[in-house]
């Protein structure tokens, strides 16, 4: 990592009451300086506590997670005051790494640390990494965040002529209880009321899958996908699906992905390419999922058998008639099969990889919240 700030020395200090002050970030709300809220180990139990499941690995113990006094934005930190007529906007601005800005809040006294990750790659004999630009943004918070994002469109290139689009998610409706039947009574329904339910977009989400990693249909949708896109075609709107290419079930087969076989022997594909999947320093595999009955893990996008597989996966999507693709649980960490990529590089080239794959004129969701990734490449 580069440690961009450390104000362990110098201390970043604020005038008057400490309850005036908001500390925040671009991803969740934050607190006043005058607050101690619960650590980041508490906060990621409560996270997986509203899903009904145990935290799927070992918590950090370093004072860091542990104290309520620390506080870590991702990539964006606000310190504002006067409803945001005064204060910092602090934001990382380039597409080479995360930047955590870690601040221990003891009333008016701040102390800040600014740390590039940079995720442990390999720098060679003569060559050379640079950390990643930060803004330090002192204007009103509206101004500054209109500023930060015309830097990241100027940096990173802009998509924005498309804009939002309105629509149906059937998780929103029934979670992953969404069958053919269902989604075709849907656009029905919206067919016979266009003037009432200019419905955009018609998207079928997670529960349609035969398992994560096994991308076809399961026996709640018997004819396949044919009838579903065509319902939702007379209704006039897009045909979306969900999509988590990255992420695979441990009982997964390899044999048939995508429609295609492998020319290989029967077995999980952890077992036949063990090499796809991301993995700790140690060599273990890194991260978890429950989402799908224990256990699934996450495929390492820098590798080239995982690009091929995931290029298939979504090409096949494209051949079914989908044309919205919400691509979900694009989770990244690590040490990487190339060891030149932070995460974040490493996450913008799959979009990269999404967005050549489903070409130009097909909308792509950012399902990650805001992440500079996928700034430029989804819609």
């Amino acid at each position: 990592e580069f440690l961009l700030l450390d104000s362990a020395v110098t201390r970043l200090k604020v005038d008057g009451d400490p309850a005036a002050w908001h500390l925040g970030g671009i991803d969740h709300i934050g607190g006043t300086l005058a607050e101690v809220l619960p650590s980041r180990n508490e906060r990621t139990r409560r996270d997986h506590e509203g899903f009904g499941m145990p935290v799927p690995t070992d918590l950090p113990q370093d004072e860091k997670s542990t104290d309520g006094r620390w506080r870590r934005h991702s990539n964006v930190a606000t310190l504002y005051t006067e409803k945001g007529a005064r204060g910092l906007y602090l934001a990382a601005a380039g597409g080479e790494s995360v930047v955590q800005f870690d601040w221990r809040v003891e009333g008016a006294d701040c102390r800040l640390d600014a740390i590039g990750e940079m995720c442990d790659v390999r720098v060679d004999p003569g060559e050379t990494r640079g950390s990643e630009t930060v803004l330090v943004l002192v204007e009103p918070c509206a101004e500054a965040a209109v500023g930060y994002a015309h830097w990241l469109a100027d940096a990173l290139g802009a998509r924005t002529h498309r804009g939002p689009v309105t629509g149906w998610c059937s998780w929103y409706d029934g979670g992953p209880s969404v069958t053919a039947k269902h989604v075709v009574s849907v656009a029905g329904a919206v067919a016979a009321r266009r003037d009432r339910l200019p419905m955009q977009v018609i998207q079928v989400d997670d529960g349609w899958q035969r398992q994560a990693g096994d991308w076809e249909c399961n026996d709640k949708f018997p004819d396949g996908w044919k009838p579903v896109v065509e319902a939702i075609r007379r209704a006039g709107a897009t045909p979306g699906i969900w999509l988590g290419p990255l992420v695979a079930h441990e009982k997964v087969t390899f044999l048939n992905y995508a429609g295609e076989k492998e020319n290989l022997k029967d077995g999980r594909m952890l077992d036949i390419h063990p090499d796809w999947f991301q993995r700790d320093a140690a060599g273990k595999l890194n991260g978890s999922a429950g989402n799908w009955g224990p256990t699934s893990y996450w495929l390492d996008p820098t590798h080239p058998g995982v690009q091929a597989f995931i290029r298939r996966v979504v090409r096949r999507a494209v051949q079914d008639g989908f044309r919205y693709f919400k691509i979900d649980f694009n989770n990244v960490a690590g040490r990487l099969h190339d060891p030149k990529k932070t995460h974040l590089q490493a996450l913008r080239d799959l979009y990269r990889l999404y967005r050549d794959e489903i070409g130009e004129d097909a909308y792509l969701l950012s399902c990650s919240g805001f992440n500079r990734a996928t700034v430029g490449l989804a819609d």
